[in-house]
């Protein structure tokens, strides 16, 4: 291997090297995130994409070779981003078509309880109305009772 060759080599592992490390302990500094196997093996493919890469470009010193490698390793990168915008995409959709189903069964709960909450207070309105006629005519009655009473005893005054 020619020392320019070696030389572009190094520095393109260590920039490997170094961003896997980064992309490491972001992903250690998140428990929740889980890698499945799926995004394990395309992570594992899109690494052997950058090894060839960097072997190309170890084998072929010329500047074009190198941008072919370079270009590769790009599109490689640019597909598992297509990729993952893709998925948060259906992933917010799902959210929204979640979201919209709550909204639409808290919206019925809601028509429900207000149905009930009228006829409850039709039905109070019924009943305090039909307790006030059966109070005004127990007054009535009351007052009846109250004069017949007066009435007697005024006749009972006069014997």
């Amino acid at each position: 291997m020619k020392p320019k060759t070696r030389e572009l080599f190094v520095q393109q592992h260590s920039r490997l090297a170094l961003r896997c490390s980064e992309l490491h302990d972001r992903l250690e500094s998140r428990p929740e995130v889980k890698i499945e196997t799926a995004h394990a093996i395309e992570d594992l493919g899109a690494a052997v994409d950058g090894l060839e890469a960097d072997l190309d470009v170890t084998r072929h010193a010329d500047p074009m070779s190198y941008r072919a490698a370079v270009d590769k390793q790009l599109r490689s990168w640019r597909s598992r981003t297509d990729w993952l915008r893709l998925q948060g995409v259906l992933a917010s959709m799902e959210v929204r078509d979640d979201l919209d189903d709550v909204g639409n069964r808290l919206s019925h709960a809601r028509a429900g309880v207000l149905v009930e909450l009228r006829e409850a207070a039709g039905d109070t309105k019924h009943l305090v109305t039909d307790v006030r006629d059966d109070v005004e005519a127990i007054l009535v009655d009351i007052r009846h009772a109250v004069e017949r009473a007066a009435d007697a005893l005024m006749d009972s005054t006069k014997d």
